[in-house]
Parts: structure tokens; sequence; C-alpha cells
């Protein structure tokens, strides 16, 4: 009875906990992205590329913050403004270039942008946008988010339909997407269901890939009731996300910290993970980021923002990795304003995305070093990649034979890119 009690208790820390304000805010950067003025109340989808330059989408555009390009070498990435578009998110890849989502075409749209030329679709009823699908499916809600394995071999996606009451099981889904075979699967409803999970929202996963993360709210007569953190398990062979059970209740961990979330009607969106294992949830209808450590369930932050009114997305990034960049609707909710927050970790996506080792934790002093990988010089076009992978004797599992194989495929790229410039212009290597 005795270690029943417990296990309630630690379940009760883990759902609730003790958030603290943060004595650090947010504060604004649009001074150094300028696209931001450009960008609208429908700004989302934030990005980086291996620089850690910031990226993120509008309803109709794919944009560097910075440079009103879809990358330095690119022009602008628009979709048709129409009905049957509507970008939602944005990743960088190692190995399937730029990943934009599209939540009312129900796809996820690809850029090569590693090429001076975008890949081009002519035929079919996608003939007028400059980008090529990478994945197409009706049965998908949406997707609203997605996220990627560190190996890219599988895509998770969440996705909604906004409904003034919702069910859990049908109002909100997630999808997994095995990108070698092309094969689809559904989370099952009845799962989600039991699990009561309502609209999906934001996404990602743990930096070992051993957990997903997904946000759900509830509505009851058009007015938000619930919004938790739910927590999958991946199981490694299939990766299929199982087992979800309730990461953080937000409205009852924000009223511990003070934060009037319910009575606002707080709705969570985008989240991101550093290589710690802290997830950054965006709190949108209130000028606040939630840091949570999943690896010491109880211990979070309120993070307040300073031009950011209505966060809808952020992402890890600048030169170090370790600037938290916020975008969103600013206070009005007519125009997209930026804010940045200094964290002392880097995140899962600009590490993974740079080919880079997370840092290991020392059991011993709690903290850890990473192999941070070869990296060419700031401002070279040559990407950052890590050390050649170690192909020696051992029993890798097949996701490290899937991470071993697509890093041996960049090194490839590279040796021939310097070797074509080499022949070209002479030795490109910097002094």
């Amino acid at each position: 009875m005795k270690s029943a009690i417990s296990f309630a208790l630690l379940a009760a820390a883990t759902v609730h906990g003790a958030v603290h304000n943060s004595t650090v805010s947010a504060t604004s950067v649009a001074d150094k992205f300028p696209i931001i003025n450009f960008m609208g109340p429908t700004i989302e989808g934030a990005s980086v590329n291996r620089k850690g330059e910031l990226f993120a989408v509008n309803k109709t555009h794919f944009l560097s913050l910075k440079s009103g390009t879809s990358d330095p070498k690119n022009p602008k990435l628009t979709g048709p403004g129409d009905k049957t578009s509507h970008f939602a998110s944005s990743r960088f890849t190692r190995t399937q270039d730029v990943l934009i989502g599209d939540a009312v075409g129900h796809s996820i749209w690809q850029q090569d942008y590693n090429s001076s030329d975008l890949k081009r679709r002519w035929n079919g009823r996608f003939a007028r946008r400059a980008y090529t699908p990478f994945l197409i499916n009706d049965k998908l809600l949406q997707p609203n988010d997605f996220t990627i394995n560190g190996a890219e071999t599988y895509l998770y996606m969440s996705g909604m339909n906004y409904t003034a009451t919702t069910v859990a099981g049908e109002h909100g889904d997630v999808w997994y997407y095995n990108i070698k075979t092309g094969a689809y699967k559904q989370v099952p409803k009845e799962v989600m269901r039991g699990a009561g999970i309502h609209r999906c929202n934001g996404i990602d996963l743990s930096p070992d890939d051993k957990y997903l993360y997904v946000t759900s709210a509830q509505n009851i007569n058009d007015v938000v009731t619930s919004t938790k953190v739910y927590k999958f398990v991946i199981d490694p062979a299939t990766g299929e996300p199982k087992n979800p059970t309730t990461e953080v209740d937000l409205y009852q961990v924000l009223s511990n910290a003070g934060v009037k979330a319910r009575e606002r009607g707080m709705d969570p969106d985008g989240m991101r993970m550093d290589v710690e294992g802290n997830l950054f949830i965006t709190l949108n209808a209130i000028p606040g980021v939630l840091r949570w450590n999943t690896k010491a369930p109880g211990d979070g932050t309120y993070i307040p923002l300073t031009t950011v009114f209505a966060p809808s997305n952020l992402e890890f990034g600048g030169e170090d990795g370790k600037t938290l960049y916020i975008v969103g609707r600013c206070q009005g909710l007519e125009k997209a304003c930026v804010d940045a927050y200094k964290h002392d970790k880097p995140g899962r996506a600009i590490t993974n995305l740079r080919g880079t080792t997370p840092p290991k934790t020392n059991s011993n002093t709690g903290t850890g070093s990473g192999n941070s990988g070869n990296s060419t010089s700031p401002g070279t076009e040559y990407p950052n990649v890590s050390n050649p992978p170690n192909t020696g004797s051992g029993s890798p599992t097949d996701a490290e034979k899937e991470m071993m194989r697509m890093k041996l495929l960049e090194w490839i790229k590279i040796i021939e890119k310097y070797i074509a410039t080499w022949l070209k212009d002479g030795n490109p290597v910097p002094n």
C-alpha cells in the first residue's frame, strides 16, 4: 500500500509540478529579422538551417526572416494562396532537404536547398507549386506540425479539426511515416480515445528518439477546457508511438506559477526539445513559453515574452544552436513578432541537422560534453557534418546502421563538391 501511495504521488508530481518564473525574459530580435514585418498574423512553423539562420512560414510563404528568400541560394517559396493550401510548419533536414507542412493540402512539400534550382512538378493539381510533394495523404486531418527522428527514417505528424466541442480520438490525430518504405500509419483512434487526447498541435521527439511528445486541447462549447502534453513510447522496431500517458497538465502547472492560462483560453501550439530533454512549449494566447524538464518531471520554468503576445512556434538556432527563437502575433494580433531567449543547451533539431552528437550526461556530475564533430568555417557554403562514421566492430542497431549510411552519403557529397571546386577554381579549403 505504501509503494502504491508513493507511485501516486510521483505521478501527480509528473502531471502537475512546481513551475517557477524565469528571471530572464525573451527579448525582441526584430531588428535582426526584418522580414518579420512581412509575415503577418498567420506566422508559424519556425525552423533553422545548418548555420542556425531563422526561417518561418505563413499561409502562403516559406521565407528566411533575415533575407526574405527560401534559402540564400534560392528564390522565395510561395504557395498558391487559395483554399487548397495553407503552410503551417517547416523543417530543414540532412537527407530530405527542406520540408514544408501544408495543413489544408494534407501534405508535406519538399524543396532542395542544396541546389540553385527548385524541384518542380508540372502535372496534376499541383502544377502551380514550385516544389515537389514529399507526401500527400488526404486521410491526415492536416498536418499541423511534424518532427523527424535522428536517423531521418521516420516522420511524425500531428493534426486537428477545430470544432466547438471536441471528441477524444476524433478531432486530433498522430501519424507516422516510414521514409524508406513510404508507408503511413495512424495511431489508432481507440488509443487516442482511451488516453483522452483531443486536438493535436505541437509535436517533438526526445533527444534519444525513445519518446514522442504531443499537445492536446479539449473544447466544450467553443471554450478550451483542458490542455495537456502526452508522452508516447516509440517502438524501436517499427517506429510506432504507443502507450500514451499524460506528461504534464498545462493549466495546472501554469496555475502553480500564477499564470491564468485557463481564464485566457491558452491553447498550446508549437514545441521544441533541447539535447538534454527540456521541452519548450508555446502558450498561444499568453505571452510566454513553458520549459518542462522531461527527465525531472515537476521541474518547469515559465519564460515571459517581450513582444510576442500570442506565440505560435519556436526553434533553436544561432551559431551555437542555443538561441531559442519564438515567433507569433504581436499585441493587437495583426502583425508578426519574434523574440529570442538564450538557453544553456543547443536544440535537438539543429544538433541532428549538423550531424553532431548530443551531449551524454555524466551520472556523477550531472554535466556532459558532446562530440561537436568537424565543421567548416562560419560563412562557408560547406555544411557542418560529424566525423566519418565508425564502421568498425560491434553490433549496431538498424537505426545506427541507417545513421552511418546517411553520414557516409553526406561525406561522399562533400568530397565530390570539394573535388569539383578544386578542378574549377583551385583548392577551396580556407587558409
